[in-house]
Order: C-alpha cells, then structure tokens, then sequence
C-alpha cells in the first residue's frame, strides 16, 4: 500500500491550539498534552488502516518535533533564535 507523504500543513493541523499558547503554565501544558494525545491517537488509527510503518515513525518524530519548537520557543521568546535545541539519542 502507497502512502501519499503529508504535506506540513496537514500535519500541522493538530497544532494549531499551540500557536495561540503566550505563557507557559499549567494551561500551556494541558495543550501541549492534548496536542500529543491528539497525534498519538491519529498514528494509532493510520497504523490500524494499515499505514506503512516508515510513513508513521517518520510522522511521530515530525509531531515531537513540531512540539518541542513550539516549547522551546514559548519559554525562550526571541532567545530561541540564538540557541540550539540538539536531540542526541533520539526519541
């Protein structure tokens, strides 16, 4: 079974209630939290529609990415640009 890659705006769209967080918080965590669940519970139902495994690894690591940017970026401001969040090892 081929599977078309998804273009970042239609993985993106899980994301959008993280683009409106401005503090970091409780509140902030709860999204961030959602937003997991969210991804997580899309890769299960491709993976019971019988997803190619690749495409799927590939889109996790793609959600965990789009998180930890919004993350990084919602406690760091305008010093994110300056810095570099490196992943050793994976996730």
């Amino acid at each position: 079974m081929e599977q078309a890659v998804r273009t970042d705006a239609e993985f993106a769209d899980g994301l959008e209630p993280l683009d409106a967080i401005q503090t970091p918080g409780p509140e902030a965590i709860g999204l961030f939290r959602r937003a997991m669940e969210a991804g997580d519970t899309a890769l299960r139902q491709r993976f019971k529609a019988d997803e190619p495994v690749e495409s799927l690894v590939r889109d996790r690591a793609r959600l965990i990415d789009a998180v930890l940017v919004r993350a990084w970026r919602l406690h760091l401001g305008d010093s994110a640009r300056d810095l570099a969040l490196v992943a050793v090892g994976g996730y």
